[in-house]
């Protein structure tokens, strides 16, 4: 990936380590395995219920020109996980007559 947003090491006990590059889905913030590489498409790794992976091309929101995870992918609204924290933090805040409490 051009630019990885985190980078993965998973150990299981008598098997080698496995490395991914990761990234967070722009609209749920989880945390997206993808496929190493520069010169070809961005891929994510897609688990089947059976515990099968096959890779797939990554989704790309063209509202707010983020990646997002296959589930968001076909939901067809772009709620950013920043854009929505924020709104949270404002009814909050409204909620308590703007005072910060301890």
């Amino acid at each position: 990936m051009r630019s990885a947003g985190g980078y993965s090491v998973i150990t299981e006990p008598g098997a080698k380590a496995k490395e991914q590059d990761t990234f967070s889905c722009a609209h749920c913030n989880a945390i997206t395995f993808t496929e190493p590489g520069w010169n070809k498409p961005l891929q994510v790794a897609v688990i089947r219920n059976d515990g099968s992976v096959f890779m797939k091309d990554a989704g790309f929101c063209r509202q707010c020109y983020r990646h997002i995870c296959p589930r968001c992918e076909n939901k067809f609204e772009c709620t950013p996980v920043e854009k929505r924290l924020d709104e949270e933090e404002k009814e909050w805040r409204r909620s308590r007559g703007g005072v910060i409490l301890p």
